[in-house]
């Protein structure tokens, strides 16, 4: 059992943590020794990585740097034993968010933002990063998570990709689906010369046809590239 499963801060926990001056001038005073401490300099060292690596020149400085180190965050908690159960819980996340790593947070988001330390759902950042990861991650030949490939298939998207597919999936999500839809539309895009803006205009066409047609047609039923086939064919003839 991964030890993330020990200690949780709910919403309420949150809220009145956040709203103390003492918390706000010392935020990672909260965090745990052992495994958690491990895990605070383990990530601020990432971060620190990826903040290098990119130059904040670049137009999509914020959306590369948190691809980069949102795949480095799924392969730690991975190899704490972090999954979907944990991943589900949004009181870990709060945790994370208040007590292990709150200054990073603050660093991102440039203040003291509560929507991405606990209140708003899909506001939460570590919750949405490693979610993003999961839905959209790519695998080796040996079905093992590849790193390298993901970034590749994510890092010519945009922030609000993101948004559109965490919005979509009210019943729940279809990680087969996503993740054959993310490597799918890059591909197309990249053959087709598709970028910036009219991608994320055709991503959200996407959506919103997968959300209607979801409706009705059960992709895993249909057979998921057929159904993404079908997604596309359909998207670009309205």
């Amino acid at each position: 059992m991964s030890y993330w499963n020990q200690l949780r801060t709910s919403r309420k926990e949150a809220k009145l943590l956040f709203n103390k001056p003492e918390w706000q001038e010392n935020p990672y005073g909260e965090c745990p020794d052992g495994d958690y401490a491990v895990f605070r300099n383990d990530m601020k060292k990432a971060w620190s990585d990826v903040k290098e690596k990119f130059q904040e020149s670049d137009s999509r400085y914020s959306y590369l740097r948190d691809v980069a180190f949102s795949i480095k965050l799924y392969e730690r908690l991975s190899n704490d034993g972090f999954g979907i159960w944990e991943a589900s819980d949004d009181d870990i996340w709060r945790f994370m968010s208040m007590k292990v790593l709150p200054d990073m947070v603050k660093e991102r988001w440039a203040g003291w933002r509560e929507e991405y330390f606990y209140s708003k759902k899909w506001g939460i950042w570590f919750k949405v990063l490693w979610w993003y990861v999961f839905l959209t991650m790519q695998q080796d030949g040996a079905g093992k998570f590849d790193g390298e490939r993901t970034f590749e298939v994510l890092k010519d998207n945009t922030s609000d990709m993101p948004i559109q597919l965490f919005s979509r999936f009210g019943k729940g999500f279809r990680p087969e689906f996503t993740r054959k839809l993310f490597a799918r539309f890059q591909s197309h895009c990249s053959a087709n010369g598709i970028k910036g803006t009219d991608k994320e205009s055709l991503f959200r066409r996407l959506m919103k046809q997968y959300t209607m047609t979801s409706l009705t047609i059960e992709p895993e039923v249909m057979g998921v590239d057929a159904y993404i086939d079908y997604l596309f064919r359909v998207t670009q003839s309205n």
